[in-house]
């Protein structure tokens, strides 16, 4: 058996077998392709995924200098209410002298 008619029929037609080679050739090269742009994306996917966390730790950072920022605020402005009552009670006391 000669490699032709290993390949072709009597009618020189290329054997079914050839076909479905070439198709599953075609077949590989196409999964080929879609592995490499799956793994584009995972790459892909992966830089967004590291970005978001920095992204993240950075929000988180702004919160918490946020917080402690509001609470030293909040500190001060108990400050200035104390000092207020004080000066309140300061000037109530000046009156009573101012009085007798």
């Amino acid at each position: 058996m000669s490699l032709y008619d290993k390949w072709f029929d009597e009618r020189g037609n290329l054997i079914s077998s050839i076909d479905e080679t070439i198709a599953k050739d075609e077949k590989i090269k196409e999964e080929k392709k879609l592995i490499y742009e799956l793994e584009e994306e995972e790459s892909r996917l992966k830089n967004n995924i590291s970005k978001n966390k920095k992204r993240m730790s950075e929000i988180e950072q702004t919160i918490k200098t946020g917080k402690s920022r509001e609470k030293e605020f909040i500190q001060k402005q108990q400050e200035i209410y104390q000092k207020i009552e004080d000066l309140k009670a300061r000037k109530r006391k000046m009156f009573e002298l101012m009085k007798k």
